[in-house]
């Protein structure tokens, strides 16, 4: 029933009509709470899939889900619904994670390894995105989440991983740079220095060599190329 609900707020989204529909997407969610907050945990994976499904959406549902964060502290719901929703987001994007792709072998592989393994990859990639909005918009305490997807990412090697990578950054970009070290392997001077060492060593594709190069160049361009995006602006 909440699951339904909350599909049914995904579903009308509008950035035109976002107030509204928090308004929704609250209501919603205090009510499962009231009932079970374990009914919550069905609902963040549902918004995750939804980023992953729609990933030009994703942006959007970041916001509609920061906005309901917002809401709810200002209201009496706040203990109820704050630390269960954030909890439950974090938990929801790190279980879509929790199978990095492996590299498909068409000489050795099956049909169906191939068409796993792309699903896996796209959920990788946009699940990545839908994560770095949610880090940008700041509402879901986001830091370790994304300092633990860069490791993984990062530690994997894999090309599509990179390219993941690469696209996470793209979005998290500057803030990054801010993250405080948890990890020696997490700084960022440090994960670009190895993209640089990926780029360099002959092993990757040449549209994955394209992709580390770019976001290198951004970089070094304090992000003054970057692609504009109406959401960047929020922040």
């Amino acid at each position: 029933m909440f699951v339904q609900k909350a599909s049914d707020v995904l579903n009308m989204v509008t950035e035109q009509e976002l107030p509204k529909h928090t308004d929704a997407l609250l209501a919603v969610l205090v009510q499962a709470v009231r009932g079970d907050e374990s009914y919550v945990g069905p609902i963040t994976n549902l918004i995750v899939k939804k980023a992953v499904r729609d990933p030009d959406s994703s942006g959007l549902y970041a916001c509609l889900c920061s906005d309901a964060v917002t809401k709810a502290s200002k209201t009496r719901y706040f203990a109820v619904v704050h630390d269960v929703f954030i909890k439950k987001m974090k938990t929801s994007c790190l279980r879509a994670l929790r199978d990095l792709p492996k590299t498909y072998d068409p000489t050795t592989g099956s049909q169906t390894e191939y068409s796993v393994s792309k699903k896996v990859r796209v959920r990788t990639m946009e699940t990545c995105r839908f994560i770095g909005w949610l880090f940008m918009l700041n509402k879901f305490k986001m830091s370790h989440t994304v300092k633990k997807t860069v490791s993984g990412l990062l530690a994997s090697g894999d090309a599509h991983c990179l390219e993941c990578l690469c696209a996470l950054l793209q979005i998290i970009g500057p803030r990054f740079e801010m993250v405080d070290q948890v990890s020696k392997h997490c700084s960022a001077g440090k994960v670009y220095k190895t993209l640089e060492k990926y780029a360099g060593n002959g092993m990757q594709p040449a549209r994955t060599v394209r992709r580390i190069n770019r976001i290198i160049l951004e970089r070094n361009y304090n992000w003054l190329v970057r692609k504009p995006s109406s959401l960047q602006y929020q922040y």
